[in-house]
């Protein structure tokens, strides 16, 4: 049965190959560039795995199929990527991901959870907006001004 747990150092050389599956879907709405895109590093995924704020998804034989990387921005817990491979989309595994890293936030007290995504898309905004989350305008964030570029 497929599951949602904590990722594991021995998870990270899949995650890449993860994630540009799951961005391939990009190419269908002109934007080809994302998908190109380069993965996040190895290095990075194992800071945030020792940070505890790197989940998987993992198929009936505990091989990763999703990931989801956050990690702290201030008091607020940040969405880096969110990530199921092509063939596993639309089976719940985004949605349990991002419950897994809601509950991790508010166990941890945090003040928000975030993220940035493409509204104009239709798999990305009404997911998030599922989810509970608002769109927000980045001129009324509290943070440094590199965000809004």
């Amino acid at each position: 049965m497929p599951a949602i747990r904590p990722a594991r150092h021995d998870d990270i050389p899949y995650l890449a190959a993860i994630e540009r599956s799951a961005a391939s879907i990009f190419r269908e709405v002109g934007l080809a560039w994302v998908a190109a895109g380069e993965p996040l590093s190895a290095d990075y995924l194992e800071q945030l795995c020792r940070h505890h704020t790197l989940w998987v998804a993992t198929d009936v034989n505990d091989h990763p199929v999703g990931f989801l990387a956050a990690e702290t921005l201030d008091r607020s817990f940040f969405i880096v990527e969110l990530s199921v491979q092509a063939e596993h989309q639309q089976l719940g595994l985004g949605a349990g991901l991002m419950a897994a890293a809601i509950a991790h936030a508010r166990a941890e007290l945090f003040a928000t959870v975030s993220l940035t995504t493409y509204r104009h898309l239709r798999w990305n905004a009404p997911f998030y907006a599922r989810l509970g989350f608002i769109e927000v305008e980045a001129a009324s964030l509290d943070c440094p001004q590199e965000v809004g570029h």
